[in-house]
């Protein structure tokens, strides 16, 4: 059923730009093709599994909130701003070569 939609490049642009709340979460929305209506729940948000299978693709920490009554086909994500800042940590370390010497992500040991 898997219906592949690359929400950040298609032309419709079915992935928002994300925004703030400033306190603890960051948010954006995704525009389904009306006829993937089908496979979105009436009255309940998504798993990740859910909305991944129906075919959205973004970064992990996202969640489906909350049902969108009068527009059922715009999906409502949200995540932790502190998910976010981690993620452009680890990305600003990848850039850098890898080294995640100072960051914590990384210990290494072995016996002399």
């Amino acid at each position: 059923m898997a219906h592949y939609i690359d929400a950040s490049t298609t032309e419709e642009n079915l992935l928002s730009e994300k925004y703030r709340d400033d306190v603890v979460y960051e948010y954006r929305h995704c525009h389904l093709p009306k006829e993937l209506l089908v496979y979105v729940p009436k009255n309940r948000v998504m798993t990740e599994d859910e909305w991944r299978g129906i075919g959205i693709q973004q970064s992990e920490g996202w969640v489906n909130y909350m049902v969108h009554q009068p527009e059922p086909h715009i999906i409502l994500f949200r995540r932790p701003i502190a998910v976010a800042e981690a993620q452009a940590q680890k990305a600003a370390a990848a850039a850098a070569g890898g080294c995640c010497r100072h960051s914590g992500l990384l210990k290494l040991e072995w016996a002399e």
